[in-house]
């Protein structure tokens, strides 16, 4: 029985005038772009070597003429210009690697509004055959076509990679802000208690002489002005009640401050509804103006929420955005853009606001990570997973994928016996 796949290697299949014209179209782009990212003209492409006499190359660049810029259906109709057309396409593409003419074409059609390299790779200007114009023009059309999708996605991200860095630097000043009135508060309280104790102190010296003297009065309590009879007084026992009047001020002044902190946290972070828990809480605060408004345990846990999961959240999208940018910007460099890179965009940003908000439920319990030597926030650390996300979950599939492997082989239905 006779072999029907037999000289099917050896015997090229015909091409139609469109491939023809399809294949010249592509030439003639890999010439252009070759051209232009070397400096070179068409008979001084290295395509028989720069040692080749100048007759041999302007055989060879009549030669890439004759190919590229024929009619389609001249070429088509002759095997060997053939043949040698699609071996030229081989080395022309090796040439321009790792750039391809559909790549080619997507990323001059997406710098084309302000690129004149692109024009001139483009040749949007270049006349030629009827065929191969014709083929020239439809590609022309899915390429802006594609290429405008893909700049309207690449707005759309950076308007959102923008819009998270805004909102987490919003958060990181809010945030601050509040660790800052948190260790004021702090350094008020340590300077009243020292104030408390000088009046302590002072109290005491003055209950000593009443001791001695029963005549001097009744000892006062705290910062209680002394009575008429009293006959020892202590001046440090006056400066000490005059710093606790200006820190009283000042925690007035402070507790405000937190109140209109909580206030505002509420735009980024849920907070303990107000109701029936506040109102049970109110009788046991000892502090005059301060309730669940004000108190700092409500600053404290909001400031828990903000920088262990929203903040971490914003960080890891923003991360994202970034590494999509930086991944457009290097496929503009190398002419290498792709339709498939919309897609995978929208993939990496999605991954990121996962990867963001994994960092905040896994080290919920340290305010800082100890990363390859470096300590590291936990905002630092979501901006680096966002960023390099793609690893982070090729890290999880090489950690999860022996537990899987090894949880199905345990309890796998064992095989009925033969």
């Amino acid at each position: 029985m006779p072999d029907i796949n037999a000289g099917l290697a050896v015997r090229p299949l015909p091409l139609a005038a469109a491939d023809v014209a399809a294949f010249q179209a592509d030439g003639q782009l890999l010439t252009r772009f070759i051209m232009a990212q070397s400096g070179r003209t068409i008979a001084g492409m290295p395509a028989v070597g720069p040692e080749a006499p100048e007759p041999a190359r302007w055989e060879v660049a009549q030669g890439f003429a004759e190919l590229l810029y024929a009619e389609p259906r001249e070429v088509a109709a002759d095997a060997a210009k053939v043949d040698r057309l699609i071996a030229l396409l081989d080395h022309l593409a090796v040439r321009a690697a790792p750039a391809r003419p559909d790549t080619i074409r997507l990323t001059g059609c997406f710098i084309l509004p302000s690129s004149r390299e692109a024009r001139k790779i483009l040749g949007h200007a270049e006349p030629g055959p009827p065929g191969v114009a014709s083929a020239t023009a439809s590609q022309a059309a899915d390429c802006a076509l594609m290429a405008q999708s893909l700049r309207r996605f690449v707005r759309l991200i950076g308007a959102l990679g923008i819009v998270s860095l805004a909102f987490a630097l919003i958060l990181l000043i809010h945030a601050a802000s509040g660790r800052g009135l948190l260790e004021s508060l702090a350094g008020l309280r340590a300077d009243y208690a020292a104030a408390e104790r000088e009046v302590a102190a002072a109290n005491s010296v003055l209950a000593a002489a009443a001791a001695r003297e029963p005549r001097a009065g009744t000892v006062p309590v705290g910062c209680d002005p002394l009575p008429p009879e009293a006959r020892v007084t202590v001046p440090a026992r006056l400066a000490a009640c005059g710093r606790i009047e200006d820190l009283s001020k000042r925690f007035d002044l402070l507790y405000t401050a937190l109140g209109r902190w909580n206030a505002t946290s509420k735009l980024f972070a849920m907070a303990t509804p107000n109701g029936v828990a506040e109102q049970a809480a109110r009788p046991r605060l000892r502090v005059a103006g301060r309730d669940w408004e004000t108190t700092e345990i409500r600053t404290v846990s909001t400031l828990k929420s903000l920088t262990s999961f929203v903040l971490p959240m914003a960080l890891g999208l923003v991360g994202a955005c970034t590494a999509f940018a930086r991944r457009i910007n290097r496929r503009i460099e190398e002419w290498t853009l792709e339709p498939r890179d919309r897609w995978q965009g929208i993939l990496r940003v999605a991954m990121g606001l996962v990867a963001g908000s994994l960092v905040g439920a896994l080290f919920t319990t340290a305010d800082t990570v100890d990363l390859q030597g470096f300590t590291l926030t936990l905002p630092a650390v979501a901006f680096f997973v966002g960023y390099g996300v793609t690893v982070v979950f090729d890290m999880l599939d090489a950690i999860i994928e022996p537990v899987s492997e090894k949880i199905r082989t345990t309890f796998a239905p064992a095989k009925p016996a033969r």
